[in-house]
């Protein structure tokens, strides 16, 4: 699926390769240690790195040496019979130390620490036993990722840790430093065909941190687009300059939690981290030229906008494809979101006249489907409004609440929607589509919605829930663009 928005990167800032961390995210070898037989975490690492489709050696590691998933297991990482790259540990803190020293003893490049319940506490003996690990882990070279991290998923490099995330590599970077957010944000973007570079969920912070990966997404040749859930930072000065190095070079969303006093509170308790004021992430991105979302919503709402959604020539848009109240409620998103609506040129209007001289006098833009009654009328419109030069996009609804009221309604979506992707692409006209919720009683009327939905993300279409939160996205990102054409702010 190729963007249509993006312009391809020219080469990147430093040579694929040279990067500090560019070696440590292509393993040839894993550990995990308190990988047992007994399907714990560590089971869980091992099983779903396999379903990726690692190609590189994994090791469990277990006090009993059980084998698992028809690997053989070893006592410790010292007693691994071969070097090992990368090492994840989904054990208890206290036995970390050591096992980290093996690590150092190894030239283990980078461990990744699922362990937990260490600084986020905030009880002074586990901040202290967190900044031992980290001291051992420098002193031999080992880098960190986590603690309290989900850690890497690179379906490149076969490295996942969700089962259910695509396989297939994409073009969208994204940090996060709480792990249900990255498990939560990268399975519903797939829905919406966004796929991905490098996920990296890296909790506490403890070595690496979110300047570390901004700096390395900004000249990763696979990345196009970096977005992030940041919650607080380490090194204020050094991720202001990462943010502005990276948002020079790539178009870059952040959703910044602890926003509020009360998530603040919950941000010290969850990554141990900072929040900073609301305010001064607001004056920071808009000085960067980074974009900021409410919401995980709104970040792929962004993230969609900016991959799939070409540049249009300015902000004329024809709406079609709602009802009367939809047709209202499309009027208000677009003035709101700054978007006009120009009324149907003069050889539209003819052509009207001829199709439906009934009710011609009743449309005007947005267009509301039901006041045309007549298919053929109601698809000419269509395909006038998608090739007419008085139109820089358009926003199409597809009606398929009312469109499913009864099955026979089913065949005439599948050929409307068909018709429809064909029309855009014969066009070229910047098109956003709305499909609204497949919630339905009925399984034929949601398996039809989701199975249109799919076809439309298939085609490389920007898909949107509603109307709002389209108009919404589209209007920032275009922003965003004009922003950028006139020069960076200052």
């Amino acid at each position: 699926m190729q963007s249509q928005t993006i312009p391809p990167q020219g080469e990147p800032a430093t040579a694929r390769g040279t990067h500090p961390l560019e070696p440590l995210f292509h393993p040839r070898t894993i550990a995990v240690v308190g990988a047992s037989p007994d399907g714990n975490a560590g089971f869980d690492f091992v099983r779903k790195i396999q379903a990726a489709g690692f190609k590189g050696r994994i090791y469990p590691v277990n006090p009993r040496a059980a084998p698992l998933l028809g690997l053989t297991a070893y006592p410790s990482i010292s007693a691994i019979p071969d070097e090992v790259d990368f090492v994840i540990f989904a054990t208890p803190a206290a036995v970390v130390p050591a096992a980290m020293e093996e690590c150092v003893a190894k030239g283990v490049k980078l461990a990744h620490l699922f362990t937990a319940r260490l600084s986020e506490t905030g009880v002074p003996e586990l901040a202290a036993l967190e900044r031992r690990i980290v001291e051992i882990a420098r002193r031999g070279g080992v880098r960190i990722l986590g603690s309290n991290g989900m850690g890497l998923y690179y379906p490149k490099e076969g490295i996942s840790f969700r089962a259910n995330y695509p396989k297939e590599p994409g073009d969208i970077g994204f940090i996060s430093q709480s792990g249900g957010n990255a498990w939560e944000f990268v399975y519903r973007a797939a829905l919406r065909g966004l796929r991905f570079s490098k996920v990296i969920s890296y909790g506490n912070a403890c070595d690496l941190n979110e300047a570390d990966y901004l700096e390395y997404l900004a000249q990763d040749p696979e990345t196009r687009v970096i977005t992030a859930y940041i919650e607080g930072v380490r090194g204020g000065q050094r991720f202001v300059e990462a943010l502005k190095l990276a948002a020079q070079v790539k178009p870059v969303v952040i959703l910044k939690g602890g926003r509020t006093r009360a998530g603040a509170r919950a941000t010290a308790s969850h990554t141990a981290s900072l929040a900073g004021d609301h305010l001064v992430w607001e004056g920071l991105l808009r000085q960067a030229g980074a974009l900021g979302a409410e919401s995980l919503e709104e970040l792929a709402d962004l993230t969609v906008a900016l991959r799939f959604f070409p540049k249009p020539g300015g902000r004329r848009a024809a709406a079609l494809g709602g009802g009367g109240g939809g047709s209202v409620a499309a009027a208000d998103a677009c003035d709101e979101a700054g978007f006009l609506l120009p009324r149907l040129p003069g050889d539209i209007v003819e052509e009207l006249k001829q199709l439906i001289p009934a009710t011609w006098m009743m449309i005007s833009n947005p267009i509301d489907n039901s006041a045309i009654g007549n298919p053929r009328a109601a698809a000419r419109l269509q395909e006038l409004a998608f090739r007419h030069e008085a139109f820089d996009f358009v926003l199409l609804e597809l009606g398929v609440d009312s469109g499913l009221e009864e099955e026979q309604g089913v065949e005439r979506m599948r050929q409307s929607v068909g018709w429809l992707i064909e029309l855009q692409r014969e066009s070229g006209r910047p098109t956003a589509f709305i499909v609204r919720s497949g919630d339905a009683r009925e399984e034929w009327r949601r398996e039809s919605v989701n199975r249109e939905r799919e076809r439309l993300v298939q085609a490389g279409m920007p898909v949107f829930p509603d109307i709002r939160r389209a108009t919404r996205a589209l209007s920032r990102v275009l922003r965003y663009w004009e922003e950028r054409a006139g020069g960076m702010p200052s």
